[in-house]
């Protein structure tokens, strides 16, 4: 069971100065289960602002582009999901796109996918951020936004027919960004998506699948038998989502970003390392009755960590389960009073080392 079932002898719950979370429990790692979806987005947020600082110290600059299509309700999300990344991975083959590259001396990117629902239907779109060696003109931004549109209105065409065939206005958008412009196209700023502003219909592109799952769940529920209609569309479309969206990436890099990306991660394990404190370290008898708890009060133990830390923690098992528990918690505490080392990495690949050396040698 995601985020409740042990994977070690205890569960540790850890502070870092943004929030509080917990270490030892099985992940899923779906798509479209909630829990595991927001760790996986803090962890991609982090990932691309950092590769994006790294990017700009060593002269690049960013733009953000948008890939849209049309779309109407008779069209499933199977199909206009599908169609959207064979054609992204249709306009990075051949010779046309080796030539768009050329023109700005080289052209990174880091490209993730987002799907809403509204009045017409689901509604599948690309952002991408374009990493460039030099700052462009503005008719170099005008000219390279022409000249992608022509490229995928015609691959959009040949994919999902001309009744998905892009507008020359929205079709696609090329503008300088900078990495907060792009984490909040794609939803990954560190809020719910309960936060955002959302009108009667909710937002004005339409409701995230987080947003049906949300509004599901706080419909009313059926009066015999006390339990959520499955049979609203909400969650028929949330279904749809997770079922398209099994197996597939949030985001695909390309290559040239391996180096950043290489040295993004390091950073961000030494910071997390560093700033990483273990509030309490709760052993397994202990944690199966704070779950078995009707209140079910995981998320409530967190809240308690991040404002009151350890002191606040022992206080609150204490009051939840009994004085033994606490002691419980505290003498399992002491013993592991830093948090454990990082499980041992694989060694590294034939090609890391070859890359390693190029990289050294200035070659790479």
């Amino acid at each position: 069971m995601c985020g409740i079932q042990r994977i070690d002898q205890s569960v540790e719950v850890l502070r870092r100065p943004d929030a509080a979370h917990y270490s030892g429990l099985l992940r899923c790692r779906a798509k479209a289960c909630p829990s595991c979806v927001a760790v996986r987005r803090l962890k991609t947020a982090e990932e691309i602002a950092k590769v994006a600082e790294l990017a700009r110290g060593a002269g690049q600059h960013l733009y953000l582009v948008t890939f849209t299509l049309r779309h109407g309700l008779n069209m499933t999300l199977e199909k206009t999901g599908h169609g959207i990344r064979t054609a992204w991975r249709t306009m990075l083959q051949g010779r046309w796109w080796q030539t768009f590259k050329a023109k700005f001396g080289g052209l990174n990117f880091c490209v993730g996918e987002e799907m809403t629902h509204g009045a017409a239907g689901w509604h599948p779109h690309l952002h991408a951020l374009f990493f460039v060696p030099r700052e462009l003109s503005l008719g170099e931004i005008l000219d390279a936004r022409s000249d992608l549109f022509e490229r995928w209105a015609e691959i959009i065409a040949e994919q999902l027919g001309e009744a998905c065939e892009p507008l020359p206005g929205p079709g696609v958008d090329f503008r300088p960004a900078n990495c907060a412009e792009y984490l909040a196209k794609l939803g990954l700023e560190l809020s719910s998506a309960g936060t955002k502003e959302r009108g009667i219909e909710g937002n004005a592109a339409g409701r995230s699948p987080l947003e049906l799952l949300a509004d599901w769940l706080a419909s009313p529920v059926d009066a015999i038998t006390g339990e959520l209609d499955m049979s609203r569309a909400e969650f028929k479309l949330y279904r749809e989502f997770e079922r398209v969206m099994k197996g597939k990436k949030d985001h695909s890099w390309s290559t040239g970003l391996r180096d950043f990306r290489d040295e993004a991660k390091a950073a961000i394990k030494a910071e997390q390392l560093a700033e990483t404190e273990l509030i309490a370290d709760i052993p397994a008898e202990t944690w199966r009755q704070l779950c078995e708890l009707a209140s079910s009060p995981r998320i409530e133990l967190l809240e308690v960590a991040e404002q009151l830390g350890r002191a606040g923690v022992l206080d609150w098992i204490g009051r939840k389960l009994g004085d033994d528990h606490r002691r419980d918690v505290l003498k399992w505490s002491e013993l592991t009073r830093t948090p454990k080392p990082p499980r041992k990495q694989r060694p590294p690949s034939p090609y890391a080392l070859y890359r390693a050396e190029q990289k050294a040698a200035g070659t790479g």
